[in-house]
């Protein structure tokens, strides 16, 4: 389709500089970083902007490989081969380029873990299993299990309004993961919506934020340094929002104590995502981030390249369907559909109702597996890199 064009001013752009530069001292300290943008480049919002964001900061040495995978990793060895052991390398991107760059790296022996290497990543959700793909994984001897990332961390913005609009801190990311293990602090947080969103901390001062009957996030922007004002603007995502007393309340009452609290006080956005990618199965919302986390609980995550939701209506029925593909060499399970609806019945309480309720059995979801490849996702991927 024809793109939307977005007019930014000058005020607008130092502003968002500013604020980019605050959230590297916000991790890094005054410390000199090196930057790797993987997000996409040309007319793209994200990696404009992102470019944008960064190239007036001093203490930032900057690459812009685009979303080439293996232009990413060549950055990483680059930045790896010209700075001292230890020094910040953050590399930003999509969640899926950089699990694979991760994977690359695996592949070729080339150990990240030892290297002071931050991910941040943004674009789409992500789920917990794939940002243990992200990061590097010890087990409970401290013994590495997985090669990667030292953290990553998922942002939440929108070309439309700015390229930041929350942020993800090792609270956020602690209190997702334990959600994930306790269905009643994820019942009261997130209203029984059955699957868990992203979370993140806004500033209210930027971003009034409220939602509307169909749970839309509806944003005003506040600052006046805009030339195109944003005022109830609704972007189609999914969400809620919630005071931090509320939540801190909330986690009190549930006996639940993080390691890591919040630095502020700011207020959290939860963002389930963008209305069309969240399907009804018989009324009962299921989110693409449920399927990714009964992968996860599989165990299949390093086995599986792609998966998708999908819904096609034939003959007055709707059908549901679990796309996956395999990554290249490996085998899944035999009974993998049976697999994945027992985890997805066990995170999502109304999917479980439905499915349990449901005699029909072109009612019940079904699995279409593809070869490496070959599946729409891959085919998108080939087709619009």
């Amino acid at each position: 389709g024809e793109p939307a064009n977005w007019f930014r001013g000058p005020e607008e752009q130092d502003t968002v500089e500013q604020f980019s530069s605050y959230a590297a001292k916000a991790i890094l300290g005054d410390k000199p970083y090196y930057f790797i943008n993987g997000f996409a480049l040309g007319q793209w919002a994200s990696g404009a902007t992102a470019l944008a964001a960064t190239r007036n900061d001093k203490t930032a040495t900057i690459a812009n490989p685009g979303m080439d995978v293996k232009k990413i990793f060549e950055a990483i060895k680059l930045a790896i081969d010209n700075k001292p052991f230890g020094y910040p390398i953050v590399v930003a991107g999509y969640p899926p380029h950089l699990r694979e760059v991760v994977d690359m790296a695996i592949k070729e022996n080339f150990d990240l873990s030892k290297h002071n290497i931050i991910g941040v990543v943004g674009g789409e959700g992500m789920s917990e299993g794939q940002r243990d793909l992200i990061v590097k994984q010890r087990d409970e001897n401290g013994t590495l299990t997985r090669q990667g990332f030292s953290r990553c961390y998922s942002t939440y913005g929108a070309s439309d309004l700015d390229v930041n609009l929350g942020y993800e801190s090792d609270f956020e990311v602690e209190l997702r993961k334990i959600c994930h293990t306790n269905p009643q602090l994820a019942a009261e947080l997130f209203d029984d919506k059955g699957s868990i969103p992203m979370i993140f901390h806004y500033d209210p001062l930027n971003y009034h934020i409220e939602t509307n009957e169909e749970q839309h996030l509806i944003f005003t922007c506040t600052r006046n340094d805009r030339i195109s004002p944003r005022v109830r603007y609704d972007l189609g995502d999914k969400g809620n929002v919630m005071a931090n007393s509320d939540l801190l309340a909330i986690l009190k009452k549930h006996g639940v104590t993080l390691k890591n609290m919040p630095r502020t006080n700011l207020p959290f956005v939860f963002v389930w995502g963008r209305g069309d990618s969240i399907v009804s199965y018989r009324g009962a919302i299921v989110a693409p981030e449920n399927l990714g986390e009964a992968i996860n609980r599989a165990g299949l995550n390093e086995k599986i390249a792609h998966y998708a939701l999908f819904q096609y209506t034939e003959n007055g029925k709707t059908f549901t369907e679990f796309m996956v593909e395999p990554k290249e060499g490996h085998d899944l399970p035999p009974n993998l559909l049976e697999t994945l609806v027992d985890h997805m019945r066990d995170i999502n309480p109304d999917f479980k109702k439905q499915f349990d309720e449901c005699a029909d059995p072109d009612g019940k979801p079904k699995l279409r597996l593809f070869e490496p490849g070959t599946s729409p996702m891959s085919v998108q991927r080939e087709r619009y890199p």
